[in-house]
Parts: C-alpha cells; structure tokens; sequence
C-alpha cells in the first residue's frame, strides 16, 4: 500500500535519493520491506476537492511488492557504512529473505567482521544466537524442508566468539529472563524447572570466569552491562564470598 501516485520506479528512486540525505530514516524503510513480522495498513483519508489521490494508493500486485522489497535488500546489503546495528538488523531480519539470499548476508557480515571491533562483534553474535539458531525459526524450517541449522550461520557465529569473558557471556544477564537459542533447549523437553536450574549454572560459571580473568574490576564492568543486577548481586553474593575472593574485594 505505497499510498502515493508514483510508479514503481519513482518509488525505487525516491528511496535511493532518501538513503543519500537521510541514511537513518532511509534504513528503517528497507528493513521493513522484508522484515519477517506480521504487517498490516489502513487506506489513508483521500482529499475531496482534489482527484490526484482517486484511484490511487492501492494495494500493488505481489510482483511489484517483491520487485521494491529486492530493491531495499540490495541497497541494505550495499550500505556504505556498516555498523554492528545495521548487520544485527540484517541478520535479525533474515527469515523474511528467500533462502537464496541469505548468503548474500552472510558475505556482508564476513567483511564487517573483519573490521569490526571485539565489542562491536557481540552484538550480531547475540542477535544470531536468538534469531538465525531461535527455536521459532528451527521450528519454521524443519515446517518448509529446509535444514535445521544453517551452517553458514553456524559459521559466522563461531567466528564473532569474543575472547573477553565479559563480552563472551553478557548474554546470560542482559535481561533477567534468559532467550535460549533451539540448541540450548534441544534436550529439556520445556521442563522450566530444569531450564532455570541450568541458567542459574551458567550465569554462576560466567561470574565466577569473569571474576578469575580481570579481578574485580571485570566483574564491576560486567555488572554495568546488563538489565539484570538484582541476578547479578545474589549469584555474586554466593559465589564471591571465599575467603580469598573477599580479600581481593576489600583490597580494592
């Protein structure tokens, strides 16, 4: 429902020509062209004492929808400057692709990657442990034939693994409820019981891993990383109160 009287051309142009003089506002517009996520629009009130708008902003034919969606993705994919949010929106936004193109992300993220900062690279990281290895989207593939996991997936996810501790496991306390991919949920059978159990083991193996790399001041950044402090106090609570450890705290 383009709601305007340009053609499909016009339009295509109009969104190239917003992407040079409003790069944030023009990103938005592509992502929702093939965003996966249900959609629905209203007709716009029409002008009565003008008929430029009769007969206009119609619902276009599937053919013309798909052709402008194209045109977003190759101008997304052709982003002069690449950031760790625009390839998490890319990557976020990959069910709503053809299979077929979904290499075509992966090319972009393989370059980013290779200028992109450690801190930069858990983000992505994040958004394609709960999206691209979600169990919706599992399930969703399994439903169309497809593989399960993608292995190009699989492969870009290895290679944005941090080698800070404190990056590598700010995802066990970025909210207080833990989103596990379909692979940390494969063998629980959704017993919530056993599920919280073994997030309260990682999250306790995460600090107590931070705690021994980088010493309190690590444990104090990766405290300031997440929405769930009240989580974070009570396994620190628990795990940092040896003998040892309330030394280290106190000497600081």
């Amino acid at each position: 429902m383009p709601q305007t009287s340009a053609d499909l051309g016009g339009r295509k142009k109009a969104l190239s020509e917003l992407a040079e003089k409003f790069p944030d506002v023009a990103w938005s517009v592509c992502i929702d062209q093939f965003s996966p996520h249900s959609r629905f629009g209203h007709y716009s009130h029409k002008p009565r004492c003008r008929p430029d708008g009769h007969g206009r902003g119609n619902v276009v034919a599937v053919r013309e929808g798909n052709d402008f969606a194209l045109h977003a993705f190759n101008l997304a994919l052709a982003w002069p400057h690449h950031t760790q949010s625009t390839v998490g929106d890319l990557v976020q936004n990959l069910e709503g692709l053809d299979e077929v193109l979904r290499p075509q992300v992966w090319d972009v993220v393989d370059s980013w990657i290779a200028k992109a900062s450690e801190e930069d690279r858990a983000w992505p990281r994040e958004k394609i442990r709960v999206t691209a290895f979600g169990r919706r989207a599992v399930k969703r593939k399994k439903r169309r034939g497809e593989g399960a996991l993608d292995d190009r997936a699989r492969q870009v996810y290895d290679a944005l693994l941090p080698s800070d501790a404190v990056l590598r496991h700010t995802w066990l306390f970025k909210q207080s409820w833990v989103e596990e991919s379909a692979d940390e949920l494969q063998d629980e059978d959704f017993d919530f019981r056993k599920r919280d159990e073994r997030i309260s083991a990682l999250r306790t193996e995460a600090v107590l891993e931070v705690f021994a790399e980088g010493g309190v001041d690590a444990v104090r950044r990766f405290a300031e990383m997440g929405h769930a402090s009240t989580t974070w106090a009570g396994i620190c609570a628990r795990c940092l109160r040896m003998p040892n450890d309330l030394g280290l705290l106190s000497s600081k």
